[in-house]
């Protein structure tokens, strides 16, 4: 015999024995299976006769399977013990853990404050309906000349003085412009800003561009 017979032969050999082997295997499974079912097998010896095939036409008959009484994977699945799973332990929760106060809603109650109320502030001081005593000051910043008093109108409008119908008066980025010709017809432009909520500083251009300092004080109504 030629030695690549005798090596095909010797494959085929051991295949067959590992099929016979694992075909033992699965005979000694169904026949387990079955008479673990109360069906007759006769013994379980790994060999199919007449009482495991008889055995495994009924089974296949109760189970709508193909009747072969033949081992089968679709009656090994049928056989196979159902899959065993480990049992779920519900342990009780820890006391301590739920009840601890690191569990407990924290409930923050803010309490409004109470306090006085805040004084409402002053009205903002204005030029407008108010009396005012013109001064000029030299250049020490002593007064000179005759004071002279006005009221300042909503419209515009300056009364007080003999020669107040020609004295105009406006207010322009937070200062006070008053233009006016006086008693002996020189015309006058005064310029000033409040310093404080009753005194107003500012300068005054003349005839000539003559430039002299003013102010003007808030006159209380008795």
């Amino acid at each position: 015999m030629k030695p690549v017979a005798r090596l095909t032969i010797a494959i085929w050999l051991t295949a067959a024995l590992f099929a016979s082997a694992a075909n033992a295997t699965d005979l000694v499974a169904v026949q387990q299976g079955l008479a673990a079912r109360g069906y007759e097998v006769g013994g379980i010896d790994g060999v199919i006769g007449p009482r495991t095939r008889a055995a495994i036409r009924a089974f296949e008959m109760d189970h709508d399977l193909p009747v072969t009484g033949d081992v089968s994977d679709a009656l090994l699945r049928k056989l196979a013990p159902p899959r065993r799973l480990d049992p779920i332990v519900l342990r009780p929760p820890n006391p301590a853990v739920l009840q601890g106060p690191d569990r407990q809603p924290k409930i923050v109650i803010k309490e409004p404050k109470i306090g006085p109320s805040p004084a409402p502030s002053p009205p903002a001081a204005t030029y407008q309906n108010r009396n005012w005593l013109v001064r000029d000051l030299d250049e020490a910043g002593q007064p000179f000349g005759t004071a002279f008093a006005i009221f300042l109108e909503a419209d515009g409008k300056i009364a007080g003085p003999r020669f107040s119908r020609q004295m105009r008066w406006r207010e322009e980025d937070g200062a006070l412009l008053v233009s006016y010709e006086n008693a002996v017809g020189m015309r006058i432009e005064r310029r000033g800003r409040l310093v404080d909520a009753d005194r107003i500083a500012g300068e005054a251009v003349g005839p000539d561009d003559n430039i002299w300092r003013w102010i003007a004080e808030a006159k209380r109504a008795d």
